[in-house]
């Protein structure tokens, strides 16, 4: 009998421990509890994986719905990746020196990424991605110092802003298909009267572009 209860015992602390997803970051935590996504209301480092799935716009940026805290503080994003059905997700002006893991998030459409410190970015699996900004705007606390975007695995980007991202020096968009949407726009503006660098663009066929 002991036996038994002791399995039923740890059964249940097995599903209990799947069912949530570990937000180590208390910033990003009070964020998701302020926005009313985090239903527990307590910050334990941990969020129930039914609050993840139900997230489809999440906005940590500069808006409507703006969360605000601590600009100046590095945050954590780690769990991120477990809010698989976000389509919108506004990180402008937070400090990302440890990246971002976009893995799996599949159904991504729109993103924002502007004065995010990141000098790197991987977005091979958000396959549905539609809209990207990831420049710098003006009077912002930090910035993003990316030189590479590959956009290989992304063929239904129609716009890609890259304002005032001095550092980019190339994009690729062997894709098959981003040249051949008729209103695919690139913007490679600059802020302040700045030259913005040479930036080689890939494509699949020079013709179609």
């Amino acid at each position: 009998m002991k036996k038994i209860l002791l399995l039923i015992i740890l059964i249940y602390s097995f599903n209990s421990n799947a069912q949530t997803i570990t937000i180590p970051d208390a910033q990003f935590e009070q964020a998701l509890i302020s926005s009313g996504i985090d239903t527990d209301g307590i910050i334990n480092q941990q969020i129930s994986t039914n609050d993840a799935l139900a997230v489809r716009n999440l906005n940590l940026g500069p808006g409507p719905g703006y969360l605000i805290f601590d600009p100046f503080l590095t945050l954590n994003l780690s769990g991120l990746e477990n809010f698989v059905n976000i389509e919108y997700l506004n990180l402008t002006v937070r400090r990302l020196q440890n990246g971002v893991n976009l893995n799996g998030l599949v159904n991504l459409k729109m993103l924002l990424l502007n004065n995010t410190l990141l000098n790197d970015i991987d977005l091979s699996t958000n396959v549905s991605l539609e809209y990207l900004e990831i420049g710098n705007i003006p009077d912002a606390l930090s910035f993003t110092q990316i030189e590479n975007i590959n956009l290989s695995n992304n063929p239904n980007v129609n716009l890609l802003s890259c304002e005032g991202l001095y550092t980019l020096r190339e994009i690729n968009l062997n894709n098959n298909n981003n040249v051949n949407i008729p209103n695919m726009r690139i913007n490679l503006n600059t802020v302040l009267g700045d030259t913005f660098p040479n930036v080689c663009i890939q494509i699949d066929n020079i013709n179609a572009a």
